[in-house]
């Protein structure tokens, strides 16, 4: 009778401890569940990385392409990372503002001296010939003439092609100058004493290049 007594009260202990582990692991299951879903509701949306901003969808992913999100179009690159400024897609130039909203196509157009330019809002882009992206800027109309010889520019440096003497109370020491009739940007590194206003003096690496050059005037973009 005792024996009965004792095997009946195991087997009721026995099944209580497995009940309790049952109870225990649907709770576990419950509580990942839930704080996998936690956590993947707070991984949507926006997130930087890299510095860089990436969009996370519902299922974890990060966008690519093109995509509507409240009302307004972004654009993220193939490793997902929002695009700004000006982009080209196939084949054509696009411009998101600084937060990444697209602005529309630019149309390139060309002025009469062969600067590539794209102008939208306040803000006009230019390119060069090759249609190179060289940023926004200012364009003016300058005389100018050419120089050479063995010397020291105002800055310090040698001149060599590809740098020219300014005025810099106009063109400050260090711009980047984009010359459209050579299709080149200068750096502005000397300066000169009947330099005034928007006149350049282009360094020559020959006299005969110089004598072929003269003076003349010429249209060039003083880039931001």
């Amino acid at each position: 009778m005792i024996k009965n007594i004792k095997l009946k009260v195991c087997v009721l202990f026995t099944v209580l401890l497995v009940g309790i582990a049952v109870l225990i692991s649907e709770r576990s299951i419950s509580f990942a569940e839930t704080t996998s879903n936690a956590q993947a509701t707070i991984s949507r949306g926006w997130k930087k990385e890299n510095n860089k901003y990436v969009y996370i969808n519902s299922k974890g992913k990060k966008l690519v392409g093109w995509n509507k999100l409240n009302g307004l179009m972004y654009y993220f690159s193939t490793k997902g990372e929002m695009v700004t400024g000006v982009q080209v897609i196939a084949g054509k130039q696009h411009l998101f503002a600084d937060d990444g909203v697209y602005k529309g196509v630019l149309s390139v157009k060309t002025t009469q001296n062969g600067a590539n330019y794209a102008t939208t809002g306040n803000k006009t882009y230019y390119y060069d010939k090759k249609g190179n992206k060289l940023g926004t800027g200012k364009k003016y109309i300058s005389n100018a003439s050419a120089y050479t010889g063995d010397t020291t520019t105002a800055s310090g440096q040698r001149p060599r092609w590809g740098t020219i003497a300014v005025d810099p109370k106009v063109i400050p020491l260090g711009s980047r100058v984009y010359v459209p009739y050579f299709d080149k940007v200068f750096i502005a590194n000397d300066t000169g004493g009947i330099i005034k206003g928007t006149m350049i003096d282009i360094f020559m690496n020959s006299a005969s290049q110089m004598n072929n050059f003269g003076r003349r005037n010429l249209e060039i973009i003083v880039l931001d």
